[in-house]
């Protein structure tokens, strides 16, 4: 590998890297999005996280058992 490519490869990540999502504001009670996200919450949420948990760890162990299944071959 030459140093030209490496050096391509390098600022090629950087870039990348620096193209990730920047971090999020702190967003004070007079902000629009705030007040928007509260005018739509009319409905009452339950508030119970499991199903969540349940789906989450259902796709967790598919993605595992891919991966696995893949790098037998």
């Amino acid at each position: 590998m030459s140093p030209l490519t490496r050096l391509i490869a390098a600022l090629t990540l950087l870039l990348g890297l620096s193209l990730i999502a920047p971090p999020a504001r702190a967003q004070g009670p007079n902000d629009t999005i705030a007040q928007e996200a509260d005018a739509g919450q009319e409905g009452e949420s339950k508030g119970d996280p499991l199903y969540g948990y349940i789906g989450t760890a259902i796709l967790a162990s598919v993605v595992l058992f891919a991966v696995c299944k893949s790098a037998r071959r």
